[in-house]
């Protein structure tokens, strides 16, 4: 999971849960698991330099890298782990969809689906890197705290 929310949001711990529960409820619509979904709807299968460096981070320090960026690191892994062990609440409370708030495509597609009406945007409690919403007529199940492990 620490891997997922480092490639879609950096070290931002309000987007690591946020994203971990829209998973949780996408994988719940689809009937299939948290990791299926995880693998299916975030960029760390992606083809990309940043989502191959990201597959290769271990549970522990990344040699190479600086003394404070594997003190975030650490951060986020502890945090993606109380996030999956249903430790932390959903900050972004409803979310079913997330986005960049500068990738153009993320944004376009937003900007389509808002104007569209088919999306709202969902106020989260944090600042957030990414857009979090919600498809408007679609009823996701809440899941349940800790039962993605």
């Amino acid at each position: 999971m620490a891997q997922a929310c480092w490639i879609e949001a950096g070290f931002s711990l309000p987007d690591c849960a946020a994203i971990a529960f829209v998973v949780a409820r996408r994988a719940e619509l689809a009937g299939v698991t948290f990791a299926e979904m995880l693998a299916d709807y975030s960029a760390l299968d992606a083809p990309t330099p940043r989502a191959r460096k990201a597959r290769r981070f271990p549970d522990g320090d990344v040699r190479g890298m600086t003394p404070a960026w594997n003190e975030d690191w650490a951060r986020l892994r502890e945090h993606a782990a109380a996030v999956m062990w249903g430790e932390v609440e959903d900050p972004c409370d409803g979310a079913q969809h997330w986005g960049s708030r500068r990738i153009s495509s993320d944004v376009q597609r937003a900007q389509r689906a808002l104007a569209d009406r088919r999306w709202a945007v969902v106020r989260c409690a944090d600042r957030t890197v990414n857009r979090f919403y919600r498809v408007r007529g679609l009823r996701a199940p809440e899941p349940q705290n800790g039962a993605w492990l």
